[in-house]
């Protein structure tokens, strides 16, 4: 949560502090460093649009998922508190694949007082997780951020190995913002 405060606050205020920057730096290289500023406000920008876009479309379809479940099997008053978890937890890695289905299970046993039930509704909350996060989520990183779905993938799963969730997290807008910055030098 905080660093989604930290992320917005630099969103916001970025202009402002890239002038603080370019007001340190010598004039001719100015102009340059501006243009690499922007990209990398650009990388970043695509990356927290994409994420807010991902968890909305996980909330989405973890409600139509279990209205019809719902439909089905047997009515579920929790839909809705289900899909809300699923969609705010779901930029964060580790707890994305943990949280919702417990909390599914938890509710759809509350709700029926059959495990069966219960774990049926996990079961659909964690498949529509995974979906989303390993087909829909490498094709609209890889848009945001301006680099190939396999980089996206390389990155998150890189990130996860030295960093662990927070890694995962964030090793795709870093990663793209090196690579940006390699560009930036080699150009």
């Amino acid at each position: 949560f905080t660093s989604f405060i930290v992320s917005v606050y630099v969103l916001l205020n970025w202009y402002g502090l890239g002038h603080g920057v370019l007001d340190v730096l010598p004039v001719r290289y100015r102009h340059e460093i501006r243009n690499l500023g922007m990209d990398l406000h650009k990388i970043f920008g695509g990356y927290l649009k994409a994420q807010i876009t991902l968890s909305t479309a996980c909330g989405i379809f973890t409600l139509i998922v279990l209205f019809l479940h719902s439909m089905w099997v047997g009515s579920n008053p929790y839909i809705l508190v289900i899909s809300c978890v699923a969609a705010l937890s779901f930029p964060i890695p580790v707890v994305n694949q943990v949280l919702p289905p417990i909390v599914a299970g938890i509710l759809g046993f509350i709700n029926s007082d059959d495990g069966g039930y219960a774990l049926q509704v996990a079961l659909l909350v964690y498949a529509v997780n995974v979906i989303i996060e390993r087909t829909i989520a490498p094709k609209l990183m890889s848009e945001a951020v301006g680099v190939s779905p396999l980089f996206v993938l390389f990155a998150a799963f890189s990130g996860a190995e030295l960093l662990g969730p927070v890694g995962a997290l964030l090793g795709v807008p870093l990663a793209a913002m090196v690579k940006s910055v390699f560009v930036w030098f080699h150009g």
